[in-house]
């Protein structure tokens, strides 16, 4: 399940999912902002969007012709929230989840507040039990990479299943 970030499901975004595709992998990439009336680039976030999340895992699981009964959370930035949110507070992990992968993952409560942005990541990292692949650029902002690199440590620690992808 491909999920995108706040930009929503535009050109570039797409891109992402049309390389998965490119390379067998079977993509469902919702558009999550279009039923819900939210435009690209929402400040604020909406819980539901959590909830519509792992609707299509449910969905995804659906189609036929598929070779695993689970899948793989896919996320860009913000989208990197939804699908944690998804997998542990949603219980997709439990269910239907094989593993997440997120590409510049935004790993916060965006309404969260900004000491809590910056300086930390959602408690629900630690409760990720499914395989974990992070990936980010070594140019990208700090405050990002701080948050991901700390989660990554932290599952880590706990001796779970995580990778630490970085490119140049």
């Amino acid at each position: 399940l491909f999920v995108h970030g706040r930009r929503g499901l535009d050109e570039v975004t797409r891109g992402h999912a049309f390389r998965l595709a490119a390379q067998g992998f079977v993509v469902l990439a919702p558009n999550l902002y279009l039923n819900r009336f939210i435009p690209a680039m929402p400040i604020e976030h909406d819980y539901v969007l959590e909830d519509d999340t792992a609707a299509g895992l449910d969905h995804l699981l659906t189609l036929p012709n598929l070779s695993s009964a689970r899948a793989c959370f896919y996320s860009i930035s913000r989208g990197g929230y939804y699908t944690l949110q998804a997998a542990v507070t949603k219980k997709r992990q439990d269910k239907g989840a094989a593993c997440y992968v997120g590409y510049y993952s935004h790993l916060h409560d965006p309404n969260a507040p900004e000491p809590m942005q910056v300086y930390r990541y959602a408690p629900e990292v630690e409760s990720l039990s499914i395989p974990a692949l992070f990936i980010l650029g070594d140019a990208e902002q700090y405050q990002r990479r701080r948050g991901i690199e700390m989660a990554a440590a932290a599952l880590a620690a706990q001796g779970r299943a995580v990778t630490h992808g970085r490119y140049t």
